[in-house]
């Protein structure tokens, strides 16, 4: 009766151990899946950040295109202003030409 007792008690302790043993493991899972999780995390936020990097460096390039574009769009706006006073210039030229001699020719036909 003794040895079945003792026996008994062996084979609770054994149960007790064999759960103690399955939750260290579980707990050792945890604490490795968070771990992973936690790098997996930093990996992201270190892929992020790159990916910003590389995306201010694409909206600098694009500025600085946008402020080349714009100072060639400002210079033609400047050219064609010049080239619409010179229009103006000729063509009030012309008109007064065409005025003279149109004046010109009336007096001599009135003779």
């Amino acid at each position: 009766d003794n040895d079945n007792h003792q026996n008994k008690n062996k084979n609770k302790n054994k149960n007790a151990n064999k759960n103690i043993d399955i939750h260290k493991n579980k707990n050792k899972n945890k604490r490795k899946r968070k771990y992973n999780e936690m790098e997996m995390e930093e990996n992201n936020m270190s892929n992020n950040s790159e990916a910003n990097e590389a995306l201010k460096n694409q909206v600098r390039i694009l500025q600085a295109n946008l402020g080349v574009e714009r100072r060639k769009t400002k210079k033609m706006k400047t050219d064609l202003d010049q080239k619409d006073k010179e229009i103006i210039y000729w063509r009030t030229r012309c008109e007064s030409m065409v005025n003279q001699i149109s004046s010109v020719l009336q007096s001599e036909n009135k003779e």
